[in-house]
């Protein structure tokens, strides 16, 4: 069921767990970053080539898995593999 609303939204959702691995990597994320989900999925996000700058997203992420109702958007600044 989660897989099916993650995968609805048409926006980049990329879901991590405590150890910032990759526990979900819906279409919007295949098509703004260049990997399909099962070369994403798995992996520790700081290991994918894509341009986002994981050691900042690092303490806000840590943050939300502590309070939850802290969790919020977050917009980042990056370039991706093909240079958008």
């Amino acid at each position: 069921f989660s897989d099916s609303l993650i995968n609805s939204i048409k926006l980049g959702v990329v879901v991590v767990d405590l150890e910032m691995r990759v526990a979900a990597w819906n279409r919007g994320c295949e098509d703004m970053w260049g990997l399909r989900s099962g070369e994403a999925v798995g992996k520790f996000l700081g290991q994918l080539d894509i341009g986002i700058p994981v050691d900042g997203l690092k303490p806000l992420i840590g943050n939300a898995f502590v309070d939850a109702e802290a969790a919020g958007e977050l917009s980042v600044e990056a370039v991706n593999r093909r240079g958008k």
